[in-house]
């Protein structure tokens, strides 16, 4: 695979993506930002990272969980208004709490997180 074609995944995802970790490499979470400045770059973590994209193997199984955690936790961390689920409100510190305690909406807020990616990805 070539940069371009690496250009041209990153060219795809939605612009509100490209800062949201969706790639995991060993123990660290890439964004696509991230990605495309290793690979540009020709670094060997950017090596790696063209050959997850060329294979389609953006994330293992493993993986999927924690990286739901992390988005939501940077997506929480950022959000300033109320989130109303099934008629209830939460503040973010509320749904960031469920999601770092596993609670079962913090399981079904993960849940969610890891079928977005899924779609981001496909």
């Amino acid at each position: 695979m070539s940069l371009q074609n690496v250009q041209n995944w990153y060219s795809g995802l939605p612009a509100v993506e490209k800062n949201q970790a969706l790639i995991v490499l060993g123990q660290m979470a890439y964004t696509p930002n991230q990605v495309l400045d290793e690979v540009s770059r020709g670094t060997p973590v950017g090596a790696q990272l063209q050959a997850l994209i060329e294979q389609r193997q953006f994330t293992q199984v493993m993986d999927k969980y924690g990286l739901a955690v992390i988005r939501l936790q940077q997506k929480l961390s950022q959000a300033t208004a109320n989130i109303i689920i099934s008629d209830k409100s939460y503040s973010p510190q509320q749904l960031l709490q469920e999601v770092n305690n596993g609670t079962p909406l913090g399981r079904k807020l993960i849940e969610a997180e890891i079928t977005h990616v899924g779609e981001v990805l496909s």
